[in-house]
């Protein structure tokens, strides 16, 4: 029995971003107190580099850049959608890696996906930016990038469709100040993230009931599935969201 109650506590251990990210940095500040845009735009144009630095094979078994780009994007939603009101949790880095809904996130945020990580460009910055802000300063620097994949791919296209694709750029928006919150810390809290099982019902309990966004704002958040794929190691599920070359575009 005794061996029983150990190994449940083995499973169910919390595992926090600040924890895995040790590795790169073992003393992270927990908030940014400066950021100019100018080193807002040296981070996001590393992560873009990361980004583009591997393969640019696309087919349906594999892609890499959108397995990457979808992951990314897939930690920073992760972060912000553990929202309780009024005001717990929310991009804070307080994210359980053990539990099952975030299987997959820590291998592009720490430990290596085709062999990189945004851990690898925070080792540079986690003296000067919180952990919190940088998931969500690579999380940008994927849509621009990805953004710009499309653009690129529809230069020649006068359809008004694709002609009329603008870039997006997230430098002069961006707020610092977010503080990471580290084990001890982080209320964890099951099941707060939307259940596919339960469809538009549980989208809607968990943006619009609990995080107070409009039905619009549902609709724009959820085209984040433009990028990557479910992968049933993960999730269950298995599939690109659209097909693998649109599935690296941010179109």
């Amino acid at each position: 029995q005794a061996a029983i109650v150990g190994l449940e506590a083995l499973v169910t251990a919390e595992i926090t971003p600040s924890e895995v990210m040790e590795k790169h940095c073992p003393r992270q500040i927990e908030k940014t107190s400066h950021m100019t845009k100018s080193l807002y735009l040296e981070i996001s144009g590393k992560v873009k580099s990361t980004l583009t630095s591997l393969p640019e094979v696309c087919n349906v078994s594999t892609c890499p850049r959108a397995d990457w780009a979808g992951c990314v994007l897939r930690m920073a939603g992760h972060d912000f959608m553990d929202y309780v009101q009024p005001g717990e949790g929310g991009s804070d880095a307080c994210t359980d890696f053990s539990d099952p809904d975030n299987k997959g996130l820590r291998e592009c945020l720490a430990d290596g996906e085709f062999g990189v990580s945004v851990g690898t460009v925070y080792s540079e910055y986690c003296s000067k930016v919180s952990l919190a802000d940088m998931i969500v300063i690579a999380a940008e620097a994927v849509i621009e990038q990805t953004r710009q994949w499309h653009i690129e791919a529809h230069t020649n296209d006068k359809s008004t469709k694709y002609s009329e694709s603008k870039p997006v750029s997230f430098a002069d928006s961006f707020r610092f100040g977010r503080e990471t919150k580290g084990k001890g810390v982080c209320q964890f809290r099951p099941h707060l993230l939307p259940n596919p099982v339960h469809g538009c019902d549980d989208v809607k309990r968990n943006f619009m009931d609990l995080m107070g966004m409009t039905p619009e704002q549902t609709t724009v958040i959820s085209g984040v599935h433009t990028l990557g794929r479910a992968r049933p190691e993960n999730s269950g599920y298995d599939g690109w969201w659209s097909d693998p070359l649109n599935s690296r575009r941010f179109n």
